[in-house]
C-alpha cells in the first residue's frame, strides 16, 4: 500500500459571498501508514454525503474502493462526528468477497423515503474509456447504520 491520505473537515463561513472559510476540525480521516490523526488505515475516507433524518439525526456516508462503503453519525450541533475519541461506523455495502479490501464503489448517497433507508452506490470500475464498468445500485434499510440489502445480498 502507499500513502494514501484522505480527510473531511468541517468549514464554515458567514457569508458565501467573499468567503472566509474557518476551519472547526475534523470529521474523519484516513491515512496509511496510520500516524495520531488517523481514525481508519481500512477505508478511504472519500464521497462523503450527508444527509439530515426527518427526526433530526445526521449521518454521513463514505468511502471507496478499498474496502467499501461506512456510515456514521454526525452531531448536528457541531457538524463533527458525534464520537470524536473514535470512529464509529458501520459498514453499509462491500462487494468484495469476503467482505474485504478490493470493494469497487464509490459516491455513495444515502437517503430516507418511507419506512425505508436507500444507499445509491456507484458500482464497478472507472476512469478506462469503453472499458469501465460503472453502473449505479441501489439497496435498502429499515435504519441508516445498518447493512443494505439488495436482491443478490
Amino acid at each position: 500500500m502507499g500513502h494514501d491520505q484522505f480527510r473531511h473537515r468541517r468549514r464554515t463561513s458567514p457569508s458565501l459571498t467573499n468567503a472566509v472559510w474557518t476551519d472547526q476540525g475534523k470529521v474523519v480521516e484516513s491515512y496509511y501508514p496510520a500516524n495520531a490523526n488517523t481514525d481508519t488505515t481500512a477505508y478511504n475516507c472519500i464521497d462523503p454525503s450527508i444527509y439530515v433524518a426527518a427526526n433530526g439525526t445526521v449521518w454521513m456516508s463514505f468511502g471507496s474502493y478499498s474496502s467499501g462503503i461506512l456510515v456514521t453519525q454526525i452531531d448536528p450541533t457541531t457538524g463533527l462526528r458525534l464520537n470524536t475519541n473514535s470512529l464509529v461506523a458501520t459498514q453499509v455495502a462491500n462487494n468484495a468477497a469476503g467482505g474485504s479490501w478490493g470493494s469497487t464503489e464509490e459516491g455513495s448517497c444515502i437517503y430516507q423515503h418511507g419506512g425505508y433507508w436507500y444507499l445509491f452506490v456507484n458500482w464497478g470500475g472507472c476512469c478506462d474509456l469503453t472499458y469501465s464498468t460503472y453502473n449505479i445500485r441501489v439497496g435498502r434499510s429499515t435504519s441508516p447504520p445498518d447493512r443494505i440489502t439488495t436482491r443478490t445480498a
